[in-house]
């Protein structure tokens, strides 16, 4: 699997079953084959790395609530963390408070802190995503002050006519 680690080949194929696999390695000298299954099927790290860069938000669904952060479902079963020091804070709460908020099966968006693909790990930050919100609230906010703001020439023109020529 290219998302759970498997110790044990038994815990998942049976003697005698058929499946479909990839030669992967042929040692001649051993007289020995590597077989592959995950092969056939595309690395899902390397389209989530494609498909989100860091700094992109990214939703998925809580997998599990421990001491040190959240662990959350995303694209192609990838499971990333959430640090708890990277959950949402309000002003006086502790992380470990910011832990107790999150329940197995919550749905949750994040941004994406970091993606390592060959280390097959993902770190995502809901502060971060709450940090981008603001700043889209408050660009937004600042855009709507500078359009009220705004006069063109044909504003003041039009209005010195209204006023020139009365009622």
């Amino acid at each position: 699997s290219w998302t759970k680690k498997i110790k044990n080949p038994g815990s998942v194929l049976k003697a005698g079953e058929e499946i479909e696999a990839k030669v992967i390695e042929v040692d001649p000298e051993s007289h020995r084959i590597r077989l592959g299954v995950k092969q056939l099927s595309e690395d899902p790290w390397k389209s989530l790395a494609a498909t989100y860069s860091r700094g992109s938000v990214i939703e998925g669904e809580v997998t599990s609530v421990t001491d040190f952060g959240v662990f959350v479902r995303v694209f192609g079963d990838i499971e990333g963390l959430i640090s708890k020091n990277n959950l949402a804070e309000q002003t006086g709460r502790t992380s470990d408070d910011a832990l107790k908020q999150y329940n197995k099966g919550d749905k949750i968006k994040a941004v994406v802190s970091d993606i390592n693909v060959g280390a097959q790990r993902l770190s995502l930050s809901v502060r971060e995503y709450m940090k981008s919100l603001q700043r889209e609230e408050l660009a937004k906010y600042i855009q709507d002050e500078q359009d009220e703001a705004t006069v063109t020439l044909g504003d003041i023109l039009k209005n010195k006519g209204n006023d020139s020529f009365g009622s």
